[in-house]
């Protein structure tokens, strides 16, 4: 009988062998995905410097709060999109703060999901958005239909965190198609309230994605948070649904959330089996170009938040000059440029984000009318009604409301 010393020395010499063929294996696995993406054909996704606007609305549009001057210093959990996680996770400064204001201006409200009572978007809400999408001629629009909290912009049977007497998602695609706009959504893979379970991913994910395509069949598919996707389980279900969309819409675009981070750390210029356009972020492109031979977006959040942030001023956002430059920049490196805007509790543009880009991109009411073709309604101009914590700013009133 072999002795235990070389009866290990066998096993770990076995494993370093099966260690060499999984590297092996994965390696030709690239090779193939490469030389399959070399032969994909990627469908017709617009102009140099193309501009998309995607809408940040949610329950966290109720109490519209981070701390400006502490989420300037974070490097994550930062903006009132992270409201509930901050509620969550209460190991940190940043969840202090955000706990005791919530204890202060929700006493009665225990549960997140119990703000719903106070989310009550307007009739004409989706319309005005979208007026300002035609204002800045912008070729596409995004509606962030989930976000890392779970809250849903639509009835669904798949949770009870959800809109259940109102469906924005069909409202935004009826008014996007209209005004000739691109219609596109933005969904979360992972909750802050949620651990990626099997039964998360087959009672929830899988589910809300193939009805979001069932229903609506968007034009743009904008993930986000695939890094709650860890597990192989998880990332072979998100493949799963983006397998299912690309053969229901061949010409669909999707952005380079797809779990496959790894890859792309590795090799820039890939956009792997299922992104159309590989996606920045940040407040400057500062004149690199990050990718040359594959489409490319840029997202850009004017402010410190991407949802709307009632204790953020004018001072903290960028200026119109700035976002010029930044479009500027990105046309002539042939990406596109998406801009987020937050909605307030009232379900209206931040003014603020409002007003910065009508100054860096100048258009009229008679644009909007243009945009609107034949429908038989009336354009009334109205100034936005800004939260009471807001001060209101001495800028152009703007608001379009289709009625």
């Amino acid at each position: 009988m072999p002795s235990k010393k070389k009866k290990r020395q066998e096993d770990e010499d076995d494993e370093t062998i099966q260690a060499a063929k999984k590297r092996k294996q994965e390696k030709q696995e690239t090779i193939e995905s490469l030389q399959k993406e070399s032969e994909r054909k990627l469908p017709n996704q617009g102009d140099a410097g193309d501009i998309g606007l995607i809408f940040s609305y949610g329950l966290y549009s109720i109490p519209a709060f981070d701390d400006v001057a502490t989420a300037q210093k974070r490097p994550v959990i930062k903006g009132s999109e992270w409201y509930a996680a901050r509620l969550v996770n209460k190991k940190n400064s940043a969840s202090v703060e955000t706990c005791e204001y919530h204890k202060k201006q929700f006493e009665k409200v225990s549960e997140y999901d119990d703000l719903v009572s106070s989310l009550k978007p307007k009739p004409n809400c989706v319309k005005e958005w979208l007026d300002l999408a035609c204002l800045i001629n912008a070729k596409y629009a995004i509606l962030t239909v989930k976000h890392h909290d779970g809250f849903c912009l639509w009835p669904t049977s798949t949770t009870s965190s959800c809109l259940k007497d109102r469906d924005l998602v069909a409202e935004f695609k009826a008014a996007c198609h209209y005004r000739k706009i691109k219609f596109g959504i933005a969904y979360s893979w992972g909750e802050f309230r949620h651990n990626n379970t099997k039964i998360y991913i087959n009672k929830q994910m899988k589910p809300q994605v193939e009805e979001l395509l069932e229903k609506y069949n968007p034009d743009i598919w904008h993930f986000d948070g695939d890094w709650f996707c860890h597990s192989q389980y998880a990332k072979k279900a998100m493949h799963s649904c983006l397998q299912k969309i690309q053969i229901k819409n061949p010409n669909v675009w999707m952005n380079d959330c797809t779990g496959e981070s790894e890859q792309y750390e590795q090799k820039s210029e890939w956009l792997g089996s299922f992104a159309t356009c590989r996606t920045m972020s940040g407040k400057g492109v500062h004149g690199v170009v990050p990718f040359q031979h594959v489409p490319w977006e840029y997202k850009l959040c004017l402010g410190s938040s991407w949802g709307y942030n009632q204790f953020q001023s004018s001072k903290d956002y960028l200026s119109f000059q700035k976002i010029k430059e930044i479009h500027q920049t990105i046309k002539k490196q042939n990406g596109r440029l998406l801009i987020n805007v937050g909605i307030d509790g009232l379900s209206e543009c931040n003014i603020f984000e409002t007003n910065r880009l009508l100054d860096a991109f100048p258009s009229t009411v008679a644009d909007l009318v243009a945009a609107v073709g034949d429908e038989k309604t009336n354009i009334i101009v109205v100034a936005p009604t800004v939260m009471p914590q807001v001060p209101v700013p001495k800028k152009k009133q703007w608001g379009c409301v289709i009625c």
